[in-house]
């Protein structure tokens, strides 16, 4: 009989299930059989990684909730190992920016004209 990669991680309740389904390699059942069969809760499918069996415990909308989630934190763990800037640390370049600042409203001027005649020196702003 051929050994699954699974066998080692299974619950002793749910072994002899398994060795039942693998005496007939032909006819293997659908995940969501062998889930009806063994009642994984979520936690036991989490630490023995049965990622294809679903859980008896949670609701296919749980079910997206969590995949997006672990998703979203694997993601956001690889960014970090490839030392991509954070959204707050992008942002915080721009706090001073001129667009930011619009220096051109203090002077009642478009932001086009005040681009074309250059940056206004401080005897213009007076005089302004």
């Amino acid at each position: 009989m051929r050994k699954c990669c699974i066998y080692g991680r299974l619950p002793e309740a749910n072994r002899e299930y398994l060795e039942h389904i693998l005496r007939d390699e032909l006819n293997l059942p659908s995940p969501k059989e062998v889930a009806k069969r063994v009642q994984f809760t979520n936690e036991q499918r989490e630490r023995n990684r049965l990622w294809t069996i679903p859980p008896v415990d949670m609701t296919k909308e749980q079910l997206a909730a969590q995949r997006s989630e672990k998703d979203k934190r694997r993601k956001v763990l690889a960014r970090r190992k490839a030392h991509v800037q954070s959204r707050e640390a992008y942002l915080a370049q721009f706090v001073n920016s001129l667009n930011t600042t619009e220096p051109w409203a203090e002077l009642n001027m478009s932001k086009a004209t005040w681009y074309r005649k250059g940056k206004p020196t401080s005897a213009a702003r007076a005089a302004a």
